[in-house]
């Protein structure tokens, strides 16, 4: 089946999942999302080519870790211990934050739910909220500050439990976001499924 640049199975209930609506949620974010996924897959083959080739990548800029015998120091015992898990959404996001305090970068983090929010603010120490609040919603006007017209301010935004996001505020999350604006969605599969479609 198809709906002009949309194709989908043809299966029993598609009709009422692909409506109008939620049709123009998809060709928006394909819109928003398929210039710069292009953007970077073009600029990673240019970069496998070029390793191909023989030649080699640019080299890092120098800092103390390029440019002296800084080395990374080794893992501390406590964390060696039986039970301590140092990957996942959990201990990932905190580190991530402070390489962007260290750096001076503006970020904000927030979750599709108040509870979720709540969490990511107490394991990274800093400011966390709803992605409603973080776009500013107006129940009056029905919509949100932030959009094209007045995007958020930020180097990167981080989204937590993004499993969660429908697409409808998916979509309203990409369009208050600058180009340059870097975006992290935080998930793990046991995470709850949007409530709306997504």
């Amino acid at each position: 089946m198809s709906s002009g640049r949309l194709r989908y199975a043809p299966v029993d209930g598609a009709d009422l999942l692909f409506t109008p609506a939620f049709n123009q949620y998809l060709l928006a974010l394909a819109d928003r999302l398929g210039p710069r996924v292009s953007g970077l897959r073009d600029r990673r083959e240019q970069v496998l080519r070029s390793a191909l080739d023989g030649q080699q990548p640019a080299l890092l800029p120098a800092s103390e870790a390029t440019s002296s015998d800084w080395r990374v120091e080794s893992m501390p015992d406590e964390l060696r211990k039986p039970g301590i898990e140092i990957s996942g959404p959990a201990s990932i996001t905190p580190m991530l934050i402070n390489a962007l305090n260290d750096g001076d970068y503006r970020f904000n983090l927030a979750s599709p739910t108040g509870r979720a929010a709540k969490r990511l603010g107490e394991a990274t120490g800093e400011d966390a909220s709803t992605i409603h609040r973080l776009l500013g919603f107006s129940p009056d006007e029905g919509g949100f500050e932030h959009d094209e017209s007045n995007p958020l301010k930020s180097d990167m935004v981080v989204i937590d439990e993004a499993s969660m996001l429908d697409l409808q505020l998916f979509n309203s999350l990409l369009k208050a976001l600058e180009p340059t604006t870097h975006l992290m969605l935080v998930g793990d599969v046991d995470q709850l499924p949007s409530v709306g479609a997504g």
